[in-house]
């Protein structure tokens, strides 16, 4: 990796760490600075702004959510089994989101932020990387959900999903809920309950 790409991804990092540790409003350039042990132009010519900065790191982690989400086996979707393949790919996606507690705060603050606007959302929806996609393209053709979507709509389905899985898992990573198996299926049954018939 060149110089460049190592102080572009350090200040991403910085910001990351910030961003989870403090909220995204708390990330300045005077904190990423010091941080990196870099001038604050600098991350200007990396980045542009803020918010350009902000948003890279957002959609690089949900590229790598994208692509844990890829790596289930198709195999799992001929199970009849519906609940049991909605469990699989929930835990993958819960799995990723607990081995990340830092981009897991970080994601969260950015999702409720100002900042997660259309043109972000549009961004990781066309690149095929955002969680609504992904899920939509697992479950293609099963009846998962089916009822719900009819409902109260697919949008609204997956970020109730999202969200409450992400605030999940930060309350296990911070030690406020026990990491064990029992809690994750209960947690699962909760969100899940009247979701699937």
């Amino acid at each position: 990796m060149r110089n460049r790409e190592i102080t572009r991804e350090k200040i991403m990092m910085a910001a990351i760490e910030i961003g989870a540790q403090e909220g995204i409003s708390a990330v300045t350039t005077r904190k990423l600075a010091k941080s990196c042990s870099i001038a604050e132009g600098t991350i200007f010519f990396h980045f542009g702004t803020i918010k350009d900065l902000l948003s890279t790191a957002f959609m690089k982690i949900d590229k790598a959510k994208a692509e844990a989400l890829s790596g289930i086996e198709r195999a799992i979707f001929d199970d009849p089994d519906e609940r049991w393949v909605s469990y699989e790919i929930w835990r993958t996606y819960l799995d990723f989101w607990l081995a990340r507690p830092l981009e897991t705060k970080y994601y969260a603050s950015f999702f409720r932020s100002g900042l997660y606007d259309y043109k972000v959302h549009t961004i990781t929806e066309e690149d095929g990387l955002g969680t609504y996609v992904k899920y939509r393209d697992l479950m293609e053709g099963m009846k998962i959900l089916e009822s719900a979507y009819q409902i109260i709509g697919y949008v609204n389905i997956w970020q109730y999903i999202i969200n409450t899985t992400i605030g999940f898992a930060i309350k296990i990573s911070d030690g406020e809920i026990e990491e064990s198996e029992k809690v994750k299926n209960f947690i699962f049954e909760l969100i899940f309950e009247r979701l699937i018939k």
